[in-house]
């Protein structure tokens, strides 16, 4: 798959509950993985097979909802805070909405009107969050559902088809003691991370299998 999209694959309804275990819409093969520094630098390359902190992010979606799926590694040491960060834009605005969700389920969401300049926080997706054990046997995993006729109305853009491009980038911020890491799935290649440079988003295509 290409290193910069991510697919969304068409369900026709969500019934079951999000973390009954591995969602029957996800494609495993078809993740993408959030493991790279601010800079770019692959970590898991860097850091080799121990690094516990590697992200796979999975996503469907249908007529009512966008669907994300979370599995977040990692070690039994970790303290402090581990929160993953989502961030949408369709292809044809240029404003975009940012959540952080953190392990336990918490979420704070904007409107991100000019990056990084104008940011509404009144603004609610009224998400539907749910949060579970991790796939890979250790850390969590998050199940993420944004109404679609909650986001639609902030761009005046119609429902998704089959082939349409929105932009995305994915962020997990992870504290270790007094220091934190910060991966990004498409970095901005900057000296400090910043998931919010458009620049720097990748693609979110959604498909009809």
């Amino acid at each position: 798959m290409p290193e910069n999209t991510l697919f969304s694959f068409r369900v026709d309804n969500i019934t079951e509950p999000l973390n009954a275990g591995v969602p029957p819409w996800l494609r495993s093969e078809e993740r993408v993985t959030i493991e790279r520094d601010c800079l770019g630098r692959h970590l898991l390359n860097e850091k080799g097979p121990g690094w516990p902190n590697l992200t796979l992010v999975g996503s469907a979606w249908s007529e009512e909802e966008l669907l994300f799926h979370f599995d977040c590694w990692a070690s039994d040491s970790h303290q402090g805070q581990d929160t993953v960060v989502v961030v949408i834009q369709p292809e044809s605005v240029g404003t975009s909405v940012k959540l952080e969700i953190d392990s336990q389920g918490r979420c704070v969401d904007a409107h991100v009107l000019r990056a990084g300049l104008d940011i509404d926080l009144k603004w609610e997706s009224r998400a539907r969050i749910e949060i579970g054990q991790g796939d890979s046997g250790q850390g969590w995993k998050l199940c993420l559902s944004l109404p679609l006729e909650i986001l639609l109305p902030l761009w005046s853009e119609a429902p998704p088809e089959e082939g349409a491009v929105w932009r995305l980038n994915l962020a997990r911020i992870i504290e270790l003691g007094k220091e934190a890491e910060y991966l990004l799935w498409r970095p901005g290649f900057t000296p400090y991370p910043d998931v919010l440079n458009p620049a720097a988003f990748g693609n979110l295509m959604f498909l009809d299998p």
